[in-house]
């Protein structure tokens, strides 16, 4: 089952002379980046719109500032976005913006650090700044249940704000993540009934009036009027009302907002709509420079105390002690000691992230107007790395001070034997392990804009470099039987026969999503009956791609003839796979004595 050019863009030439056009920031950015800028504030600050942009004389600092925007220019194109703009803060300090490719292709209107874009779910993080007003104030106690806001939701327990806030509330209460941008939204309610307005009103008057955020708007319904509630099903629901000073702002910035567009089967760049919404989860509308206003704010600690804040941004601890990669409206992760705070976005025609790492004082803020910033990604399930984007920014600006050395880059385009070369080459340097998300990554950039063929060398790669033998302790017991290395479209059985009773371990490896499996394995007896079968519920993740599936399960069985099965449909099996195949290096199923 499926699952899901370096070159300059030709209108960068074009894009250069018009930016110098512009009005004042736009200016300074491209002559500080035509006459060899560079990123750490050697030079004497220049303040532009309440923001300082640092010029540099280091001929290095210059180059690793070239390199990033090539590299960010190869990838919009890798991924097929019309356009996405950046910028990067340090020490409180906008050094760098810049934007790539067009805001509106039809009309040739290149992108610019002053278009808007739809953030998707960076709204969350501006809710996690209201909600924890409310709770530095008294008003809501994050061990408040949610009923109390008028919020009723299927639970196997008491559901508590502080549940909702951190992703937490499914199943049983605290004991598990589960990214739920629905139920985040909830959170209006609980802003509503605990502020005495709206999250957009209170999002305005605290946040984006104070800041001076004037290319910052909550988003409203093309449905709707003024003063009239509204309701959408998009999760991201609009159910206050729309106040003129809400209306004011989305009309001042949906002139500079940028068009979306999506791949449409055949992979070709589309205009599509916007989603007609707004929320705690999602909805916002600004610019990289406001979104940097807003992170300057953040670490001012002008909305909050120091200990409110960092509450925020700590990563909660479940019912059964582990500890999770979410916080209270943002995402959290330590690699190798250094800790990101972070937030991505991803909706129709739309995606977003912002990545901070407190210890050397930067952020990276970028926005997108199609959602192919964030689909090939896994940063719902809490993994920073998996974004190139912001892996360009980690090793281009971070890793080399971390590290001590400048990161290489992999050749992804080689041959197979020469990418092998490079990496084992690089298998002994401490951030080794940043080569196998990349390879993922690129393995899944691929995927999302039709190129699947080139991805397979990768996906094989993957398979050679990654990929574990069978687990020690099953080797050594005796085996019964086996059908290993399936191919598509097979359907194979294999005899075996018990003399007496005899407690057997069932190893298997196939392919699956929630309810159902494709690739899978089960036991026949004599009577041509399941007495074992291969269920996707009984699974778990066996690495790589999601759909690869593992089970290790132990039954008795009665003496007796058996049939051992196994079936595969029309793709994705051994040494054939569409996406990345599973760690162990094993697809089908084997039975061993106990």
């Amino acid at each position: 089952m499926l699952t899901n050019r370096p070159a300059q863009s030709p209108q960068y030439g074009k894009e250069i002379i018009m930016r110098f056009k512009a009005r004042g920031l736009v200016a300074l950015i491209m002559t500080t980046t035509l006459l060899g800028p560079a990123l750490f504030g050697l030079g004497r600050a220049r303040s532009i719109a309440e923001h300082s942009v640092h010029r540099i004389g280091q001929p290095s600092d210059s180059a690793r500032m070239a390199r990033f925007e090539t590299l960010l220019e190869s990838l919009r194109q890798d991924l097929k976005i019309p356009a996405y703009s950046a910028a990067i803060v340090k020490n409180q300090k906008v050094i760098w913006a810049k934007g790539f490719g067009y805001a509106d292709v039809e009309n040739k209107i290149p992108a610019t650090e002053h278009t808007a874009y739809h953030l998707a779910s960076l709204t969350k993080t501006f809710a996690s700044t209201i909600l924890m007003q409310l709770v530095q104030e008294g008003k809501v106690k994050l061990d408040d249940p949610v009923s109390k806001y008028g919020i009723v939701l299927e639970s196997n327990g008491v559901i508590k704000v502080r549940h909702l806030f951190s992703h937490t509330s499914e199943g049983n209460p605290g004991e598990q993540y589960r990214y739920n941008g629905n139920r985040f939204a909830e959170l209006d309610k609980v802003i509503q009934k605990a502020g005495g307005k709206s999250f957009a009103e209170l999002l305005i008057s605290n946040i984006l009036d104070p800041l001076g955020m004037n290319e910052t708007a909550p988003n409203v319904p093309r449905t709707v009027s003024t003063g009239s509630p509204t309701n959408t099903d998009d999760g991201a629901r609009s159910g206050a009302l729309v106040t003129e000073k809400h209306q004011q702002r989305f009309d001042t910035v949906v002139k500079i907002l940028a068009q979306p567009y999506a791949l449409d089967r055949e992979f070709k760049i589309t205009k599509i709509s916007y989603p007609q919404s707004f929320s705690a989860s999602a909805g916002l509308i600004s610019t990289v420079l406001d979104m940097a206003k807003y992170d300057i704010a953040i670490d001012q600690n002008k909305f909050l105390s120091k200990e409110t804040q960092q509450l925020a941004f700590t990563p909660t601890v479940s019912t059964k002690g582990e500890t999770l990669p979410y916080g209270l409206g943002w995402f959290t992760t330590n690699y190798k000691g250094t800790k990101m705070l972070w937030h991505y976005g991803y909706w129709t025609g739309n995606s977003s992230f912002i990545l901070k790492v407190p210890e050397q004082k930067m952020t990276f803020i970028i926005m997108a107007n199609s959602d192919n910033l964030s689909r090939p990604t896994d940063l719902g399930a809490g993994n920073a790395l998996s974004s190139a984007v912001g892996m360009a920014f980690l090793k281009t600006f971070i890793f080399p001070e971390k590290f001590g050395e400048t990161i290489p880059e992999i050749n992804w385009s080689a041959p197979v034997a020469e990418l092998k070369k490079q990496l084992n080459v690089l298998s002994s340097k401490p951030y080794a392990d940043i080569y196998r998300t990349d390879l993922v990554t690129k393995v899944r950039i691929f995927q999302s804009v039709g190129r699947v063929n080139d991805g397979l060398p990768l996906v094989r790669l993957y398979g050679e470099l990654y990929s574990r033998p069978m687990p020690a302790d099953l080797v050594k017991l005796p085996l019964v039987a086996q059908i290993v290395e399936v191919l598509d479209n097979e359907d194979k059985t294999v005899p075996f026969s018990l003399a007496s009773s005899q407690e057997i371990r069932i190893f298997a490896i196939g392919e699956g999503q929630p309810g159902e499996m494709f690739d899978y394995g089960w036991i026949e007896d004599d009577k041509g009956s399941r007495v074992w079968e291969m269920k996707e519920p009984q699974t778990t993740h066996a690495g790589g791609a999601g759909k690869n599936r593992i089970v290790d399960a132990q039954i008795t069985l009665p003496a007796g003839n058996y049939k051992l099965r196994y079936k595969t449909d029309d793709s994705h099996s051994f040494d054939h796979w569409n996406s990345l195949p599973p760690d162990i290096n094993f697809w089908g199923i084997a039975v061993y004595k106990k």
